[in-house]
């Protein structure tokens, strides 16, 4: 399976690096305390939800395990000192107890800073979005997909994707949809109009979950299409056991999704001390074109510094010190639009897409 979910990964053409945004933030921690007063409550319900979320990213953007996390005992100031801000909802108390809902903003430079000084391999480069069609197998073998009695289409469209590093998307079942994209034509991998689908919701992928009842739980079949044909095939089982057929499904779209992560780490991670250099040069008409290059490349966590070498009226180029290999490099910058390629061994031309 890992070697099918690795191809998987290997298909990927683009993905994005992003400095905030939802890599670098942890939502919906639930938090319920009880102390001898709703104050001190709080307070620990806060530090708790700290160490939660911190857990979470390091988790997300590391291969470490939950026992290696633990090992590295981060305190309470460490913590603090990478979040940039963070906010309570549903927020509820009494005399002695307290209940919210966290969500966390980390800075991406401070908890870059954080894993190189651990010497810990990450990554903050993010896929493109995929586009989901989830489809529902019953009994009979009869296939759903744009029905109303599509559980799995409905468990996908109930769970919160600000968690991952391979984003998803749903079609939207409109007219459009229903003319270019059917049950059996999807598990076939024979659409139509497969190019026009991915440019409609501007993805490169389409991921097919077909998921049917088996032996007491849930079996997934997972297929991966790009424009030409199938990249990559595998499937997972979810236990039903002790379990409502909600929490299965749940569980099922969770996986998904970790696994598609997961292996998204693997192609992508880097060590903190696998720093390389590129000479790049861009043209620019403008100099707002100047600030726009020199923004998004300050927002891409794996540049370490760059700086203006040459600039003149139509071009500028930048001497760059970058984690990990020129193939980071260029796929970091191609989700933000813009096209890198080599010139020779520590130089390279960009270009908007």
């Amino acid at each position: 399976m890992k070697r099918i979910l690795y191809a998987i990964v290997f298909c990927i053409v683009s993905s994005a690096c992003f400095a905030g945004g939802d890599v670098f933030s942890v939502n919906n921690i639930g938090m319920d305390i009880t102390d001898k007063s709703s104050v001190k409550a709080k307070n620990r319900a806060v530090l708790a939800a700290q160490k939660k979320a911190f857990s979470t990213l390091i988790k997300r953007l590391s291969m470490l395990t939950d026992n290696e996390i633990i090992a590295l005992k981060a305190s309470n100031d460490e913590i603090n000192s990478i979040i940039s801000d963070f906010d309570i909802s549903k927020e509820k108390s009494s005399d002695v107890r307290y209940t919210g809902v966290f969500n966390f903003n980390f800075s991406a430079k401070k908890t870059s800073d954080f894993l190189k000084t651990h010497g810990i391999a990450f990554t903050s480069i993010k896929s493109n979005p995929v586009l989901i069609i989830p489809i529902w197998m019953d009994k009979k073998e009869e296939a759903t997909l744009w029905e109303e009695n599509n559980i799995w289409k409905q468990a996908w469209e109930s769970f919160p994707n600000d968690s991952f590093l391979v984003p998803t998307k749903l079609p939207l079942g409109d007219l459009t949809d229903l003319s270019q994209i059917s049950a059996r034509s999807a598990i076939s991998g024979k659409m139509m109009n497969k190019e026009a689908i991915l440019k409609r919701y501007n993805v490169k992928d389409i991921v097919v979950g077909v998921a049917k009842k088996d032996r007491g739980g849930l079996l997934v079949y997972i297929s991966r299409y790009g424009l030409n044909e199938v990249s990559s095939q595998s499937s997972i089982f979810i236990d039903g056991k002790d379990k409502t057929y909600g929490q299965v499904l749940s569980e099922a779209v969770a996986k998904v999704n970790q696994e598609l992560s997961t292996l998204w780490k693997e192609k992508t991670i880097t060590k903190p001390d696998e720093i390389s250099y590129i000479d790049a040069k861009i043209a620019i008409t403008s100099a707002k074109d100047l600030n726009k290059i020199k923004k998004l490349l300050d927002g891409i966590t794996i540049i370490n510094e760059f700086k203006e070498n040459l600039l003149s009226i139509d071009e500028v180029t930048f001497d760059i010190y970058y984690q990990g290999s020129f193939f980071d490099f260029k796929l970091a910058l191609s989700q933000l639009g813009i096209l890198a390629e080599k010139t020779d061994i520590y130089s390279c031309n960009l270009e908007w897409e």
